[in-house]
């Protein structure tokens, strides 16, 4: 199969703890790999559909929509060690943010 298994043997299924990609800027990557996402920094690429946070995909071809070709040609995409909880999930193509934002504010879902 080419799919990964997002889940590997060093996550933790209680905490929903699995292997996600992120699209960036080589500039954003550098900056990431030697601290941290930025929330404050939440869509300044790509805008903030589902609210301010970050935002990470299953699939690298989802991440590479968001990422930048830099001057040699090449894209970044990070590999990410997340940990997601309880997720809220939605496939709306026009979602109701207000909505989404209120149930992740009422604590029952982490992401």
């Amino acid at each position: 199969t080419d799919q990964m298994d997002l889940h590997s043997e060093e996550s933790d299924k209680d905490s929903n703890t699995v292997w996600l990609f992120h699209g960036t800027s080589t500039e954003a990557a550098a900056l990431i790999t030697r601290g941290d996402f930025l929330v404050d920094k939440a869509g300044s690429n790509a805008g903030t559909l589902y609210g301010r946070g970050i935002y990470l995909a299953e699939s690298c071809s989802k991440s590479d929509e968001y990422s930048r070709e830099n001057a040699d040609g090449h894209r970044c995409i990070l590999l990410c060690r997340a940990t997601l909880g309880n997720i809220l999930y939605n496939d709306e193509v026009s979602p109701n943010i207000d909505c989404l934002l209120r149930q992740i504010h009422d604590k029952r879902y982490h992401s």
